[in-house]
């Protein structure tokens, strides 16, 4: 019996600490949403420390495809339009302050 208790005991000490470890890493201060549409790339976060947010394009050469302050509001936003543009991997980089809060591939264009 003492070791089914024991059991328990490490069971439900196991599963406090997975779930305080999931509250402390969503109490992030930014959260990043990116989701691609056809060519299109919406970008947003929240910015509950009002940093200045800026959102950087790079190419496959790694040159600055586009370059976009989005200044330091509360969840500032913006939709990028790649239509038109060459099709590639872009590197899509949000900066808020001085943290580098998402950087990623996406594939993208039409030609």
């Amino acid at each position: 019996m003492k070791t089914f208790k024991l059991i328990i005991a490490l069971g439900i000490l196991i599963v406090m600490s997975s779930i305080n470890s999931t509250i402390l890493a969503s109490d992030s201060k930014e959260d990043v949403r990116v989701r691609t549409e056809e060519n299109k790339v919406k970008v947003s976060l929240f910015n509950a420390e009002r940093s200045k947010v800026v959102v950087k394009i790079y190419d496959e050469q790694r040159n600055v495809v586009k370059n976009i302050k989005l200044g330091n509001g509360l969840t500032p936003g913006i939709i990028l339009d790649f239509d038109g543009s060459e099709k590639q991997y872009y590197r899509l980089v949000l900066v808020s302050g001085k943290n580098i809060v998402f950087n990623n591939k996406i594939k993208l264009g039409t030609h």
